[in-house]
């Protein structure tokens, strides 16, 4: 990289740390009672809107797709409802991890980057709003609960997950990539959403992302697994797909993405 460049990068990146402390600043102000969510909304919301513009610009692609999950929370919030603390400590968390991304060397998606999406995203145990899924969760009953398809080559894993979700939504089960393409062919528009265990002995999840995105079924897919190492998580990721679920983080992890998918109905 030649001079002009590098200064070109170091003066986006000074700007770009400003912006960030802005919001911060702003989101203490509030958390410190000295000012409302209603005076210092529009700086934080400018803040973020100018920040996302700018990570994409400058190739910070991953911090950029983080803010923008920030800024649509704020957007869902556009009648300046209030915050809890809970919920701006997860946005100054996530802002520190975009800064801390740009003033390191390593701006590939890691592991950790990736749960800070899932963060922001509703998908880890310490979601970024329990208020927001509170305020805007949708009590389904029996008739308009989702209708969801899990692909699982472990039949232990299909009974937990049988006891554990059947009170959130309708679930039907298949033990492969192939299985479940056959029951989607077979159900056209009975579904609402795939949920995929992305390690099978046939075909991972990414072949039934594949084949839909081939065919353009317009259907979420969620992918999950207990052990996706760091070159899988890049190409589940890169695929687009609706959400990913560790295992590990257990059922409620799963009923955070029902949620949001019900949400989305």
């Amino acid at each position: 990289m030649d001079n002009s460049n590098q200064n070109l990068v170091s003066e986006f990146k000074i700007d770009a740390l400003e912006l960030i402390e802005k919001a911060e600043e702003s989101i203490q102000l509030i958390m410190s009672n000295e000012s409302t969510l209603n005076k210092q909304y529009n700086t934080i919301f400018n803040s973020f809107h100018s920040l996302k513009g700018s990570l994409g610009m400058f190739g910070f692609l991953s911090e950029s797709h983080l803010i923008h999950k920030i800024e649509d929370i704020f957007t869902a919030y556009e009648s300046k409802s209030e915050f809890d603390e809970f919920d701006l400590n997860a946005i100054l968390s996530s802002l520190a991890v975009v800064a801390y991304r740009m003033e390191g060397k390593d701006h590939s998606l890691s592991p950790h980057l990736f749960d800070d999406i899932k963060h922001l995203l509703g998908d880890h145990s310490c979601e970024i709003s329990k208020t927001l899924i509170q305020k805007k969760s949708i009590t389904t009953s029996s008739s308009d609960q989702l209708n969801v398809l899990f692909v699982d080559d472990d039949i232990d894993y299909q009974t937990i997950a049988r006891v554990k979700l059947s009170d959130v939504c309708k679930l039907d089960f298949c033990s492969s990539a192939q299985e479940g393409l056959n029951k989607l062919r077979d159900n056209i528009g009975l579904y609402h959403a795939i949920f995929c265990d992305y390690k099978m002995p046939d075909d991972n999840g990414l072949y039934l992302v594949d084949v839909l995105n081939t065919i353009k079924l317009n259907i979420p897919i969620v992918l999950f697994s207990a052990n996706a190492d760091r070159e899988d998580l890049k190409k589940i990721l890169q695929r687009g797909v609706f959400s990913y679920v560790d295992k590990k983080d257990g059922a409620s992890a799963f009923k955070l993405v029902i949620n949001r998918l019900q949400r989305g109905k």
